[in-house]
């Protein structure tokens, strides 16, 4: 079959890799959420919702 890859035992499929790329995204961004939060790079939850009204109160009207 063109494009397809061939199994080779002992060596993890095209869906693991993809698995294993994707969970390392995913805690490389928790590490980044984290490393902010710990630099202060954070807004309340009343500033965020201040914010979102502020800017979407033209929208509404």
């Amino acid at each position: 079959m063109p494009g397809a890859e061939a199994y080779v035992p002992g060596e993890p499929t095209a869906g693991a890799r993809d698995d294993k790329a994707e969970r390392q995204r995913f805690l490389d961004a928790i590490a980044e959420g984290i490393a902010d939060a710990d630099a202060g790079r954070v807004h309340t939850h009343a500033e965020v919702v201040a914010r979102m009204r502020a800017r979407f109160a033209a929208r509404s009207k």
